[in-house]
């Protein structure tokens, strides 16, 4: 026994660099394999996202805070609730979702965006960790995103 692990020491320490660039933990605290380091979450569409600072992309949008003022906390604001996600219509996809499934969106956002940006997790994610069941994350998550892409497309 003690010659192996006499073997597997030098291994273990050349293969750690490795291992701790591949991996990446989520809220919870559970390690995550991640085949790119830092790899980061993917918008609410497959296209590129617009992503710069939130005040300018809600002045590409100038109709959106008419349009999603029922969604917003309450006495939210839409640059205020939207400050801690990099894409405007990921911050809506996140709004239509709280309200379609009656979760609190600052829990949901918590979820989303906390830690470094290596550690946020996706809208479906966050709504399963959140207490629904996978297929029903899945399809509300998928819901939310068409929803808020439309939002985006007659806000402009």
């Amino acid at each position: 026994m003690k010659q192996l692990i006499l073997f597997l020491s030098p291994m273990l320490l050349i293969a750690s660099p490795v291992w701790s660039q591949a991996t990446s933990m989520d809220p919870r605290g559970n390690i995550v394999w991640s085949p790119v380091p830092n790899n980061p979450v993917p918008s609410i569409n497959d296209q590129p996202t617009q992503i710069g600072p939130m005040s300018q992309q809600i002045k590409e949008h100038p109709k959106l805070a008419g349009r999603i003022q029922l969604l917003l906390p309450t006495g939210g604001h839409l640059q205020g609730t939207c400050s801690a996600f990099e894409a405007l219509s990921d911050c809506v996809a996140a709004l239509h979702a709280s309200a379609n499934v009656n979760i609190d969106f600052w829990r949901l956002n918590a979820l989303m965006n906390s830690g470094p940006r290596a550690h946020w997790v996706s809208l479906k994610t966050a709504i399963r960790e959140l207490g629904l069941p996978r297929s029903t994350a899945k399809a509300e998550a998928k819901k939310a995103k068409a929803q808020a892409k439309q939002d985006m497309k007659l806000s402009k």
